[in-house]
């Protein structure tokens, strides 16, 4: 019965038709769903794990369900959990070439509020307590019955197996038969290697932002720099009030001295860009807490400047306006709220759109340098795969620091 339920449903969705990374164009006829839950986590790791979402439905010829982004509990101005619309923030257009799509309001009626079958990708065994954390699912829609799909057996328990998927063929072996109709990605983060270095590593590079995004980051980008090439830096701040701060976990090696600490999780050789990037767990790195002074900051990108002969920086950073100050004695810099527009969107706009416009700003930059181990460079990189060819994707890393204290930039002679 549920075979043929499956069947009657996925003739109502359109053929689509798309073209793989070899041009060969494939036939998507989408024999059911796939739903992500995002739950507990950044809005630039929710990426990463929509993109394996988009990977997993491909692979199964499913269609997936944008459901909305969720604000972590912690950064919530409130007790109600905050969504954001996918279409939001992101463009459709390019995805739509690539995988069949439905609403989360559509996919929910066709599923009656109900999940069918759970893979767990989270490296701990799921409970009840975990899955219903900020009531993510009944949120968008849905009112699953967690013990009974747990009695039922209709839960997979992946594990880490899964981030090692290169293959549409991989995620067929291990997930393939399913006959249900809505198939549920519980918490499928960190970047699998299939969206990498894999078969599909092309889907980062279709990441696009909604227009009304990039046309808000064009005007800031010309009321704080005219026509002027810019570099874009991005310094994610550590010592955070919210007690997320890496900086904390003293069990890593420390290196360096000075109040500023930026964490080190990075390959000791670099063969590839995806070597510098946050693309999830990273066995084979160099773990350790850097610290350097504010004025090694400052003359890191004096020198970035003197190396690319560019005197304009847009600087994106969750630092302390105390903090920035006293860097602005060392280098000077703009950020968003430097401009007219800048400050009205601050004052109305959300924190998840004012922190997108800010990406596109850097994702335009003539240059840019990033946070290693932030999902939120990760996330500028991919949108720069667009723009602009590997070598000016992401030239230098601020992290990359001498044992002196004294910054090295990567590609500088």
């Amino acid at each position: 019965m549920i075979v043929i339920l499956v069947f009657a449903i996925s003739q109502k969705f359109q053929e689509r038709y798309s073209f793989d990374d070899t041009g060969i164009q494939k036939t998507y006829k989408p024999r059911g769903l796939v739903v992500t839950h995002f739950s507990g986590s950044g809005f630039n790791n929710q990426i990463h794990q929509f993109l394996n979402g988009l990977a997993v439905s491909r692979a199964l010829n499913r269609t997936y369900c944008l459901a909305p982004f969720v604000r972590r509990k912690s950064d919530e101005i409130d007790s109600k959990t905050k969504l954001t619309s996918f279409y939001e923030i992101f463009d459709l257009s390019s995805l739509s070439e690539i995988a069949s799509f439905e609403n989360i309001e559509k996919c929910s009626s066709l599923c009656e509020k109900e999940i069918g079958f759970i893979v767990n990708m989270s490296p701990v065994e799921i409970s009840k307590l975990s899955y219903e954390r900020q009531n993510t699912m009944v949120n968008i829609g849905f009112k699953t019955n967690f013990n009974k799909i747990v009695k039922e057996r209709h839960v997979l328990e992946l594990g880490s197996s899964w981030l090692n998927w290169s293959n549409e063929l991989d995620v067929q072996r291990q997930l393939l038969p399913r006959s249900e109709l809505c198939l549920e990605l519980y918490q499928p983060f960190p970047a699998s290697k299939i969206i990498t270095d894999g078969e599909l590593k092309f889907l980062p590079s279709t990441l696009k932002f909604a227009r009304r995004i990039t046309s808000v980051a064009e005007e800031i980008a010309f009321q704080l720099f005219d026509s002027n090439a810019y570099i874009s830096v991005h310094w994610r701040y550590e010592y955070q009030l919210k007690g997320e701060s890496k900086c904390k976990k003293r069990n890593l090696p420390i290196k360096g001295s000075g109040e500023i600490c930026f964490v080190i999780f990075l390959k000791k050789e670099h063969p590839d860009t995806h070597d510098y990037l946050n693309f999830g767990n990273c066995i084979e790195c160099e773990k350790y807490l850097q610290y350097v002074r504010l004025e090694d900051v400052g003359s890191a990108l004096l020198r970035f400047q003197a190396v690319t002969g560019i005197d304009e920086i847009f600087l994106a950073s969750d630092a302390d306006p105390r903090i920035l100050k006293r860097v602005r004695e060392y280098v000077d810099y703009k950020m968003i709220s430097d401009s007219e527009l800048g400050r009205r969107t601050i004052a109305s706009e959300s924190m998840e759109t004012i922190s997108v416009i800010e990406q596109a700003l850097c994702a335009k930059g003539t240059e840019f340098v990033g946070t290693s181990y932030s999902t939120w460079t990760t996330t500028v990189w991919m949108l720069r795969t667009q723009i602009f060819p590997l070598t000016k994707r992401i030239f230098g890393l601020l992290d990359f620091l001498a044992q002196n204290n004294s910054m090295k930039i990567i590609g500088e002679s």
